[in-house]
């Protein structure tokens, strides 16, 4: 709180990601659509923006889980804004519950830097800098979720700004897969896009200056 005691404006976003949808028939008069709707594992992700004062913006995602759990080795990868510097993990964590009892924990493998990428979506490698952090839970335990917060100084010193943060989540049905591999490098390399194994909640933040 007092890291954050000066800080210009707050403004939140939140989104249940599914990892298994049930398609749902919704009747309007005589036309019929489908949608989406809850099934048995879903991520309530909550993303937070801070602006803070000399153009720093710390964003916090948040996440808990609402129906399932991770079996092994889930991944997280965020995507911070690209014309920015001083890119830079705050603090972190894990959290759950063995029966009465509430634990946390750190959050392993976790870290912010320069890293390669590929995928269908690029044309070739390309190295940007990235969040990407694999993490567990004991077996049996319950209310599990996790946090990053991290922060960045604008390129541009400007009051009128627009800025993002992806956060990506790869949630694996079991532990064995061959060849092995870690889950976040698996997710860089492009894996999980035509699946529902990986969800991903994309928000943009204006200043409040913008908003003015």
């Amino acid at each position: 709180m007092a890291l954050l005691g000066g800080a210009v404006n707050i403004e939140a976003f939140e989104e249940l990601l599914m990892f298994d949808p049930r398609e749902v028939k919704e009747q309007e008069g005589i036309a019929i659509r489908m949608t989406k709707a809850p099934g048995r594992n879903n991520l309530r992700s909550v993303t937070v923006y801070i602006e803070m004062p000399e153009y720093v913006v710390y964003v916090l995602h948040y996440f808990t889980w609402e129906g399932g759990r991770p079996v092994w080795q889930d991944a997280v990868q965020i995507t911070p804004e690209a014309q920015a510097r001083n890119w830079e993990i705050v603090s972190s964590g894990l959290f759950y519950q063995e029966g009465e009892t509430e634990y946390t924990a750190d959050f392993p493998r976790l870290s912010c830097g320069l890293k390669r990428q590929t995928g269908w979506f690029q044309f070739g490698p390309s190295e940007n800098v990235l969040i990407t952090g694999a993490l567990s839970y004991p077996f049996g335990s319950e209310n599990q979720g996790g946090y990053v917060l991290y922060r960045f100084r604008l390129v541009e010193e400007e009051d009128r700004y627009i800025t993002y943060s992806i956060f990506s989540y790869a949630h694996l049905n079991g532990p064995l897969r061959i060849p092995y591999a870690k889950t976040e490098d698996r997710m860089l390399s492009g894996a999980f896009t035509w699946n529902n194994l990986r969800q991903q909640q994309y928000t943009t933040y204006e200043s409040l200056a913008l908003k003015k």
